[in-house]
């Protein structure tokens, strides 16, 4: 069946197509589930590995199954647990909000949900109140790193090592850097509206994008998708003002020279990116399908961070590397970092390579920052998600 099929039969309240769904869904975090509906109430046993996040997986599922807004489901108890013994399972329990035509023409009181049914038989040695339930607020807790993650972390960091300082294997390597930063100016042109292709420069090394001035007509397919992200987003009030407030900032800079500036930046400023990037799926073992995925991240992150910091640092204090690096690609075309300097923020090259060197220390900081509190922005992304009745 197409993704469609198993949408439709979810709506309708077939359990085993939301199992397919929410298993898909939180595949991503090497979590299963196992459902059953007894009356109103689903029941979900989460397992995985290691004992499954709390917070981040209930926020995960709800989300989803508001979506869903299967029928006849109006309860919701979900059971953490992981194989290790020691490792004590959670529970949790919320209510779906009715779809609004069903509140509108509700005349008998909705049906009571029965009691609580035991959802596995094995003895929960730690239980926790309803982690979110309608009217209360949720308990959020940091996510911890665990065993897994800081093996993974510390396998990259050795293999980066080890690739800055074998020359061949650093060339190697070198071409994600090319691939990144070429994405970086090409994608933020076109996000401006002007057409844009990266491409390697095979006789200096490295890459080159190439753009054309902004069009008119592609600038008019932007808004018409704004336009039209508007009217899809018109029941969730959160999501609107969030693209109300990208469509003023994004007006702002075309208004302003910063629709220059931004692509010439975001060469480097995907390498911050996409280090923190790789850090945090190394961190959360996300988007890993086959064992050794969670180090190879950690690797290309440690990578990146370890060549843009020796990047940064010999372009502020390195005379030779400064003098080569001002003197441009042939000698013809300026380096990013020059025209930024010199075009447009009437600074010293120093200044702008300090901060790029900060801004990649910060990245890792970001990526933990982003990893440990996880379940602070899943549920601002649930409640900016919460429906209102239209008509």
């Amino acid at each position: 069946m197409t993704q469609n099929d198993w949408i439709r039969q979810a709506q309708n309240g077939d359990v085993t197509a939301i199992t397919v769904l929410l298993n898909r869904a939180i595949a991503a975090q090497q979590m299963t589930a196992t459902l059953r509906l007894t009356g109103t109430t689903l029941q979900i046993v989460l397992t995985a590995p290691e004992q499954p996040d709390q917070a981040s997986a209930i926020a995960l599922i709800r989300q989803g199954l508001e979506r869903l807004r299967p029928t006849h489901i109006r309860t919701v108890q979900i059971l953490g647990q992981s194989p290790n013994p020691d490792q004590p399972a959670w529970r949790a329990q919320f209510l779906l909000e009715k779809p609004f035509w069903e509140v509108e023409e509700a005349v008998a009181p909705p049906e009571a949900s029965p009691p609580p049914v035991a959802l596995a038989p094995m003895a929960i040695a730690q239980t926790h109140p309803p982690a979110l339930v309608r009217g209360s607020v949720p308990v959020l807790r940091p996510k911890p790193v665990t065993n897994r993650a800081i093996g993974a972390l510390l396998t990259g960091l050795i293999l980066a090592i080890a690739l800055v300082g074998i020359g061949p294997l650093t060339v190697l390597f070198h071409g994600f850097l090319v691939l990144v930063h070429e994405l970086g100016h090409a994608l933020t042109y076109w996000l401006f509206g002007s057409p844009a292709l990266p491409t390697v420069n095979i006789l200096y090394g490295g890459g080159i994008t190439f753009s054309a001035g902004q069009s008119g007509v592609l600038l008019a397919l932007i808004y018409g998708g704004l336009g039209w992200l508007a009217y899809k987003l018109r029941a969730y009030p959160g999501w609107l003002g969030v693209l109300a407030g990208f469509t003023l900032l994004y007006s702002l800079c075309l208004l302003t020279p910063l629709h220059i500036i931004l692509p010439i930046l975001m060469g480097h400023g995907l390498e911050c990116v996409a280090i923190a990037l790789c850090l945090y799926l190394a961190l959360s073992g996300y988007l890993c399908r086959i064992k050794g995925d969670r180090a190879i991240y950690a690797m290309l992150g440690f990578f990146t961070l370890l060549r843009t910091i020796q990047f940064s640092w010999r372009l502020g204090h390195d005379p030779d590397f400064r003098a080569g690096y001002e003197e441009g690609i042939g000698g013809v075309l300026d380096n990013d970092l020059v025209i930024l300097a010199n075009q447009y923020l009437n600074v010293d090259l120093s200044a702008i390579a300090t901060a790029f060197l900060i801004a990649c220390l910060a990245a890792p900081i970001v990526a933990f920052l982003i990893f440990r509190y996880e379940a602070w922005w899943l549920a601002g992304l649930t409640k900016l998600s919460h429906r209102r009745a239209i008509g």
